[in-house]
């Protein structure tokens, strides 16, 4: 089975298995311009009260050490589409369960998430579009109740910003044919460093099943997996 399957058939499992909460859960509020958002509060099995905000009505919640520490989690998700769905993590401390953060990545929760507990890292990605070939990525590693990024990609669509040297206009056009690929890492002060980036056109995407293993290759070079 190849990689990308496996990982897809994975995220499609962990989604699957994700129940109702057995314990106490109900919503309390609404947030949001549109009040689409729906303001949870669980019950944890300590009886402590957490609350997170979710675009689901209902509460799905289940128990899994995260942070490779052997003690069970809490993972809820904040959101679900048509291809991802977007977990939000509390992490036990020894205490309390605490809401994880993350230094990098979507707002909304980490994507479609993987744990690789052999090397201590978490892998989330997002697929969005173009059948996968439009795609986010982020490779983290936990310091305490947080996320650190090790690594990240980006494949979107390219885009040439050049400025009207008569009326002094900044035009931006988008290549829906081909996607700009990066691979990056946080340099240590604070910015982030280019490690490869290329170009994949739609049809090479389309066709090509190696279309994407410079990339590949870029991501995990020097991570043991």
């Amino acid at each position: 089975m190849k990689k990308g399957m496996k990982r897809r058939l994975c995220a499609l499992f962990l989604v699957l298995s994700l129940l109702p909460a057995a314990a106490l859960a109900e919503v309390v509020g609404r947030e949001g311009m549109y009040g689409d958002e729906y303001i949870h509060r669980i019950e944890a099995s300590n009886g402590q009260s957490l609350y997170y905000l979710s675009k689901e009505e209902e509460a799905f919640v289940t128990y899994r050490d995260v942070n490779f520490d052997g003690m069970e989690d809490i993972v809820v998700i904040s959101s679900q589409g048509a291809s991802n769905t977007w977990f939000l993590f509390f992490v036990w401390d020894g205490e309390n369960y605490v809401r994880a953060g993350w230094d990098a990545g979507d707002d909304t929760g980490l994507p479609n998430y993987e744990l690789l507990a052999g090397d201590g890292l978490l892998l989330a990605n997002s697929n969005d579009g173009w059948a996968g070939g439009l795609h986010h990525r982020w490779l983290y590693r936990w310091e305490g109740t947080d996320l650190r990024l090790v690594r990240s990609a980006v494949s979107e669509e390219c885009q040439e910003t050049v400025l009207d040297g008569q009326t002094g206009a900044i035009i931006t056009t988008t290549y829906n044919d081909r996607m700009c690929v990066r691979v990056i890492e946080p340099d240590g002060e604070g910015g982030q460093r280019v490690l490869w980036e290329g170009v994949v056109t739609e049809e090479q995407a389309a066709s090509d099943p190696q279309a994407f293993a410079q990339e590949d290759a870029a991501f995990w070079q020097g991570i043991s997996r």
